[in-house]
């Protein structure tokens, strides 16, 4: 958080480099469309592997990883629905009541700023979860009444590496706190901006684990690529 407060004080206007922007869709993209080519790839498990998966321990070298595997609250997974898609009203909202300048359009920049963070944290999410082909905690519950062997047998079962809703709203959130103490540097909001920035994304991650949908360290560097992409990487891109 240090990091990310001094990087506002370091840099001091955003703007677009025609010749860089395809680059940075194009890497957000081309990501996407390679983990869209492993699925492809992925084995089908059987009905017996998959109930030989709730007689196993989860490969992880973290302990405290293994609650996730009886957690199966599908309120969590509502709410954490709730959040992530309402994670880009904060970021958009900015585009309504930027400050005017003379170094060009803000609007504009800013947009570009959130097409791209979206595209690259998209991008990168989905070649992660492709390529470890984690197990979601739910596959090591014996509770076939709350997920059923269907839900089991479908490829999302095995895309728990890195947690989705964790790093989206994560990267929205941390990129509406960036671009927000750019902006308007001497606002009194500043605190409460940054606050909600910080929690909500701590919330989402939370929730996931109590859905049985992520371990703990799948939401941790969830959270952690969504900030780095939304409250250093992007915003800096542009500086």
């Amino acid at each position: 958080m240090a990091f990310l407060i001094i990087s506002q004080l370091v840099f001091s206007q955003y703007t677009l480099d025609k010749k860089k922007e395809p680059i940075y869709f194009g890497i957000g993209l081309g990501s996407a469309g390679i983990g869209m080519g492993l699925l492809n790839k992925y084995p089908e498990l059987s009905d017996q592997e998959i109930r030989n998966l709730t007689q196993t321990t989860p490969k992880t070298p973290f302990q405290f990883d293994n609650w996730a595997t009886k957690q199966s609250s599908h309120k969590a997974k509502k709410i954490s629905d709730i959040l992530l898609y309402t994670s880009l009203i904060p970021p958009a909202m900015l585009l309504f009541d930027l400050p005017t300048n003379s170094d060009g359009n803000k609007r504009e920049t800013h947009a570009v700023l959130l097409a791209e963070t979206f595209f690259l944290n998209w991008g990168l999410t989905n070649l992660a979860k492709r390529s470890a082909k984690r197990p979601r905690p739910f596959m090591y519950n014996d509770n076939f009444d709350i997920f059923p062997i269907d839900k089991r047998r479908k490829k999302d079962a095995r895309m728990s590496f890195f947690s989705g809703h964790t790093s989206v709203v994560s990267a929205m959130y941390f990129l509406t706190a960036s671009t927000f103490s750019e902006y308007y540097p001497n606002s009194k909001w500043k605190p409460f901006v940054w606050g909600t920035s910080i929690s909500i994304p701590a919330l989402t991650g939370f929730l996931r684990v109590k859905a049985g949908k992520h371990f703990p360290t799948d939401v941790l560097v969830g959270y952690a690529v969504g900030a780095l992409l939304g409250g250093v990487l992007v915003p800096a891109l542009h500086k």
